[in-house]
């Protein structure tokens, strides 16, 4: 649900509390459930909807409202949920009197409409609220404060008080030893950033920080947060060379996210003899990320001279499982010379696509910045994969390549559709009045979706027209005029009525 529909299921609930049947059990349950359920990162939005969105009495907005009304709801059970919407009324004297009936409930899912109330644009209500909140400060109400976490953040971003003090309040009270509990079950908690403030305060918590780390860690590091795993792969360098610590970092060297590993990595690599780093190095030398691979070239290349080029060799000589081959590959395009060009050649024609597009890329880091034509054949390619490697390969190469030859491959509609975008982004890579007539054409390609995208490049073209001025030749003048005349009638009338001015 958005913050509006939050906002109008909450005054329509307030509305069945307040009117005839005032007090009755069973709309002031359906109310505390309602303020319930809305989550703790939209309250601030859901605020703003309710006191923006409904600042009129009328049938579909704010009940009427007296502050003595409220003062009699507070006698009642359930009341919060009335409290917590009425916290958010437009009106000073009932937002103040609903703060007072926060503070008077037994329930812990006030505390996140209480600390709303510490940013109001009402002094008196800050006061009241900042003073309301103590009574929650306990640590049966620990687990209400670690899901309202999300608005304590908020507020340490808000400049209407200083609410410096209050934050680091908060986190002083889920430190103490009784809140542990509540901290373990919020490592849990479904907003990631809920989950990491429970893992650092459970591990930085008085007394039991070492008793707490190795299972705390452990359990971040297996979090389904790539953000959370890369906190507590950091946080492990403060704790090598503990036994327990070097275990999990191990571990962490094999995460499904390369941010993880290189972290991991480097907690751990400068802990280690050399003898004991090699075979870590070596292996993160071989990871399909780029980032990775040169993290660990930095780290070995530390401990001393390395060849990477002949390790690479060797690795891809004796690697059986697709994904060191791969390692490989790329790590010999970036090690390697020309001459490694053969060891490359027999994977391109490999059974795994991902093993193929590897070794194209290593050719392209080994050829020549002249030789073009292996990688035009690639970009012909019906897989999707190569294509785009062979693109890649080419942008640097585009001085080399013909715009004629772009653009019969954009024409080629006996290519697949990728192979003819690569050709036009290429295309569009060229210089200023060479690649005017290949857009010109494609805009009246016969595939929408070709002419679609000449058309953006187009514009594009026109935006950037006065930025720098070279004067064209008049046989590109010629060509470019040619083209129009083919498409002008497919183009949109802004563009053909600039295009058409700047020809002439």
């Amino acid at each position: 649900m958005t913050p509006r529909e939050h906002a109008t299921e909450l005054l329509a609930t307030l509305r069945a509390c307040v009117g005839d049947d005032a007090g009755a059990t069973e709309p002031m349950e359906r109310m505390a459930e309602a303020a319930g359920q809305v989550p703790a990162r939209l309250l601030p939005a859901v605020d703003a909807a309710l006191r923006q969105g409904f600042s009129e009495y009328s049938s579909d907005g704010w009940p009427r409202l007296a502050e003595g009304e409220l003062v009699r709801f507070m006698r009642l059970p359930a009341a919060w949920g009335v409290m917590a919407v009425a916290a958010s009324h437009r009106i000073g004297f009932i937002r103040e009197a609903a703060v007072w009936g926060l503070a008077a409930s037994p329930d812990g899912r006030a505390i996140p409409y209480l600390l709303l109330r510490l940013n109001d644009w009402v002094k008196e209500i800050r006061r009241a609220a900042r003073a309301a909140i103590e009574v929650f400060f306990q640590p049966a109400f620990a687990p209400d404060v670690i899901a309202a976490l999300p608005i304590v953040w908020a507020l340490a971003r808000k400049n209407r008080d200083d609410h410096e003090r209050f934050v680091s309040r908060v986190l002083a009270f889920l430190r103490a030893p009784a809140c542990a509990p509540a901290l373990r079950a919020g490592c849990s908690a479904p907003d990631r950033e809920v989950r990491r403030v429970c893992f650092e305060l459970l591990i930085r918590r008085g007394g039991g920080a070492e008793h707490e780390a190795p299972a705390a860690l452990g359990a971040a590091l297996a979090d389904r947060d790539p953000v959370v795993r890369v906190w507590a792969a950091r946080r492990l360098a403060r704790a090598i060379p503990a036994p327990w610590a070097d275990a999990l970092a191990r571990g962490a060297l094999g995460d499904r996210s390369v941010q993880v590993r290189r972290a991991a990595l480097a907690a751990i690599a400068p802990t280690l003899s050399d003898d004991e780093a090699r075979p870590l190095l070596e292996a993160a030398l071989l990871d399909t990320h780029t980032t990775a691979r040169w993290d660990a070239r930095v780290l070995m290349l530390a401990r001393g001279p390395f060849d990477l080029a002949a390790f690479y060799r060797r690795s891809l000589a004796t690697a059986t499982h697709p994904a060191g081959i791969r390692g490989a590959l790329l790590g010999l395009g970036e090690s390697g010379t020309v001459d490694d060009v053969a060891c490359v050649e027999p994977f391109l024609s490999a059974d795994r696509a991902r093993i193929r597009g590897a070794a194209l890329r290593a050719r392209a880091g080994l050829e020549p910045l002249t030789a073009t034509e292996p990688f035009l054949a690639a970009l012909r390619s019906p897989e999707p994969g190569l294509s785009r490697e062979a693109r890649r390969a080419l942008e640097p190469r585009l001085s080399h390549v013909g715009i004629a030859t772009l653009s019969g491959l954009v024409a080629d509609r006996t290519l697949a559709l990728h192979a003819r975008r690569n050709a036009l982004a290429l295309a569009n890579g060229k210089s200023k009045w060479d690649k005017l007539p290949a857009l010109l054409d494609a805009c009246g390609d016969p595939d929408k979706l070709i002419a679609n995208i000449a058309s953006r490049l187009l514009e594009g073209w026109c935006a950037r027209y006065q930025r720098r001025f070279v004067r064209p030749t008049p046989a590109q003048i010629e060509e470019a005029s040619a083209s129009f005349t083919r498409v002008a009638g497919r183009l949109g009338a802004r563009t053909r009525t600039e295009i058409g001015h700047i020809l002439k």
